[in-house]
């Protein structure tokens, strides 16, 4: 959290030319209340603000970024493209395909638990007589694989309950327009994208797109 509190770097997302940009009073703000990091400045349009180039897209910028504002109308959507479909897992699909890929990540914590009790023998709480019934401390864990599927877990499990991104985003109404600002010069660029028709469905697609 600290890059959050502390940003040494900070991208500010919507700044444009154009007299009146909210994007500009952010710029300007950070700027007259002493901020002594690195502001970039990001929109579609391009340009000058302030002496700072505006980068057409946040992946235009060659340095690590801390913190990004953003401000965009509200019927812009912000899409994540990914060159591998677990890389944006469970944000990406639907609520009824979580189930099996939950009872497998269940199975895994489970295993990992037993492991735990058996390596970890001080994170057992209180006396209790019989093992059935005693208390662990899972959390104090050192197995960082544990971890990492707890956190899964509770991903999903959030997903499941509340709808997935995509499916909030759909339900929203928002975005019925996609842009998408190419790199510059000769790239290979691989998508995974999702796809829901006028019927509710959902689908994935992926397209190698070569610029040239």
């Amino acid at each position: 959290m600290r890059e959050f509190f502390y940003p040494q770097s900070v991208a500010v997302v919507g700044v444009s030319p154009r007299p009146g940009n909210l994007g500009q009073g952010i710029v300007g703000n950070m700027t007259r209340f002493g901020f002594k990091g690195i502001l970039y400045e990001v929109g579609p349009s391009g340009g000058i603000f302030a002496g700072r180039r505006i980068y057409r897209s946040v992946s235009d910028i060659p340095d690590k970024v801390d913190l990004a504002v953003i401000l965009t109308p509200a019927r812009t959507a912000i899409v994540q493209c990914y060159t591998e479909r677990e890389e944006c897992w469970p944000d990406c699909i639907k609520s009824a395909e979580i189930l099996p890929h939950l009872r497998e990540l269940k199975e895994s914590q489970a295993a990992l638990e037993a492991a735990i009790r058996a390596d970890e023998p001080n994170l057992r709480e209180g006396s209790t007589l019989f093992d059935e019934y005693a208390e662990w401390s899972y959390e104090n864990s050192g197995n960082r694989e544990y971890h990492r599927i707890r956190r899964a877990i509770a991903k999903m499990e959030h997903g499941l309950y509340h709808g997935t991104k995509f499916e909030r985003i759909r339900s929203a109404g928002e975005a019925p327009k996609v842009e998408w600002t190419p790199p510059e010069g000769p790239a290979t660029v691989d998508f995974w994208i999702v796809v829901h028709d006028g019927r509710g469905g959902t689908d994935w697609t992926t397209r190698r797109i070569e610029l040239r």
